[in-house]
């Protein structure tokens, strides 16, 4: 496999209030048409998700729109059936541990008004969307950014994942690509091969910008405008487990690209798309 091994940096995850953010926006999105499975549309907003209250079992893709001003993740979480999501909610919202709920990962926060997508086979069952990402402030609202849904039974339903055409495994401090990445549309997989959640995120440094002006503004992010980003988001996942994997489909065009990962910390690595 081939493995990056360049420049390092700290990001902060947090949710920032953005303005909008539309360079290579059109670009950078992935069709619905190009999307693998039942495509299921979701809008993220300040403090809400709006989403089906049911979908099909089988190979879904949850496509993610945000609409507010802060970025939400969205984490799809598994309620087992002995117990419920009023429980759930109540043990998030006194902050309380629910060690029975099962986090299945999800499409990750981006900046408005963009997409990401996070490919999975759905089993039936009650679930919630989640979003984990704390907004500045912590405000009480966002602790019950909580949806339930149900996945019914489906006698068609697809239950083999899409032939992924790259394979990215998240290390303890790097990554590894194989093939080698090229630029047009892709189907990631991305497996998480440390022992903690991750998340993957990666970026495209702007034509005219340089790699330094990005680690740069990510050091910088939480005190400058978010005008001044040398980057374009690209895709990203939101935390999953340690031994799991997510499909994300992406767009690349030609470019230095950041790559970055982590709960506490977020490196970044940097590769080349021909």
């Amino acid at each position: 496999m081939k493995r990056t091994s360049l420049a390092t940096c700290l990001f902060v995850v947090v949710a920032l209030p953005l303005a909008p953010f539309v360079f290579g926006q059109h670009e950078s999105a992935v069709s619905k048409d190009d999307l693998p499975g039942n495509v299921v549309d979701i809008d993220s907003g300040d403090h809400f998700f709006t989403a089906p209250a049911s979908i099909r079992a089988g190979l879904t893709t949850f496509r993610l729109r945000q609409v507010g001003a802060f970025g939400h993740e969205l984490s799809i979480v598994r309620i087992p059936a002995d117990k419920t999501f009023d429980e759930f909610v109540a043990l998030r919202v006194a902050d309380k541990p629910t060690p029975w709920a099962v986090n299945l990962g999800g499409p990750g926060f981006i900046d408005p008004p963009l997409f990401t997508n996070a490919t999975l086979v759905m089993e039936p069952g009650n679930y919630a969307f989640v979003c984990v990402i704390i907004p500045p402030g912590d405000a009480p609202e966002h602790r019950l950014m909580v949806r339930p849904f149900q996945v019914v039974p489906s006698p068609d339903a697809l239950s083999k994942e899409p032939q992924a055409d790259l394979v990215v495994r998240i290390l303890d401090d790097d990554f590894e690509f194989l093939p080698a990445l090229l630029a047009g549309r892709h189907v990631l997989r991305v497996e998480n091969a440390t022992s903690e959640r991750r998340f993957i995120r990666m970026e495209r440094v702007l034509p005219g910008k340089t790699v330094e002006q990005a680690l740069n503004w990510g050091r910088r992010r939480l005190t400058v405008p978010e005008t001044e980003r040398p980057t374009e988001p690209k895709g990203r996942l939101a935390g999953f487990e340690a031994g799991q994997h997510l499909i994300m489909t992406v767009n690349l065009q030609p470019g230095t690209y950041l790559v970055s990962s982590g709960q506490r910390r977020t490196s970044s690595k940097v590769f080349v798309v021909p």
